[in-house]
């Protein structure tokens, strides 16, 4: 509810974020913060978050990945009262974004993993940066614009080709396959 998607000239997408405050709850929707209660979206709460533990960068990672999640799917990852989402995030993974969504075709699968792969319940298994997310989403992108099948896997906190190399993204860059 505070992501909005804009078109602007030269017919390309932007993203808006709103209220980076507490929102104030005038539709019941669970999605909306009220103050004295959790503080976040439960939606799209890292486990660490909900469980009260320390965060950083890579809560929001997960917050994006479920956001992605949602944005591809057309479904919010869980759904309940709040007591169950938040459940839901600590305990379970959500459904494959086919299953959740069946009139969707095909999901590209490097983009399912790169999705999956920013909400580990353990922080420690997703991506180390937002830039390293960013990565794996352009080489998903070039992937796609190529007509190529790759494949991602995170190692040691290391990109790696499915070659076994490290991604060297300025490299790709450099020559796209």
């Amino acid at each position: 509810s505070n992501i909005f998607v804009l078109n602007t000239p030269g017919n390309r997408i932007a993203i808006k974020l709103i209220d980076f405050g507490l929102g104030k709850e005038t539709t019941g929707n669970m999605e909306i913060t009220k103050t004295g209660q959790v503080l976040g979206s439960p939606m799209y709460m890292a486990p660490e978050q909900i469980e009260s533990q320390e965060i950083d960068h890579r809560s929001d990672i997960y917050a994006l990945g479920m956001t992605l999640y949602h944005a591809l799917s057309g479904h919010a990852p869980y759904s309940g009262e709040v007591n169950q989402v938040l459940m839901a995030q600590l305990l379970k993974m959500p459904p494959r974004i086919q299953e959740i969504n069946p009139q969707l075709t095909t999901t590209p699968p490097l983009l399912e993993w790169i999705i999956f792969q920013a909400i580990q319940k353990n922080p420690d298994h997703r991506f180390v940066s937002v830039k390293q997310f960013y990565d794996a989403l352009s080489i998903c992108e070039q992937s796609l614009l190529s007509n190529q099948t790759m494949s991602l896997s995170l190692q040691h906190g290391k990109l790696i080709q499915q070659d076994g190399t490290e991604v060297d993204i300025q490299q790709l860059a450099k020559h796209p396959s």
